[in-house]
């Protein structure tokens, strides 16, 4: 599965990765972390820029809307919004047709 996904990871070519819960920020950015200690935080790897946020499984099971992990969502996706805008605008590619 993780040779799976770096191909998709390689042929998408996101700019913005956010990653959801432990399992998958450990695979994205390749060590042992916990969700709780670098959640809304950006990394750069392989010149993407990564934001690991909590699972929604995790929301529900830590009491849901009116939660602690809910009010870290929120302020997570403020900093994935940040991080987006900041992106410059794609380049159009002309096609060599002429």
């Amino acid at each position: 599965a993780s040779d799976r996904l770096r191909l998709q990871i390689e042929s998408i070519d996101p700019r913005v990765i956010v990653t959801l819960g432990n399992f998958a920020t450990r695979f994205v950015l390749d060590r042992p972390t916990s969700i709780s200690r670098v959640r809304g935080q950006r990394f750069v790897i392989g010149g993407r820029t990564v934001i690991p946020t909590f699972h929604p499984a995790a929301i529900l099971r830590g009491g849901g809307e009116a939660s602690r992990q809910m009010e870290s969502l929120r302020a997570d996706f403020q900093e994935i919004r940040a991080a987006l805008s900041e992106l410059p605008e794609p380049v159009e590619e002309q096609l060599g047709l002429f």
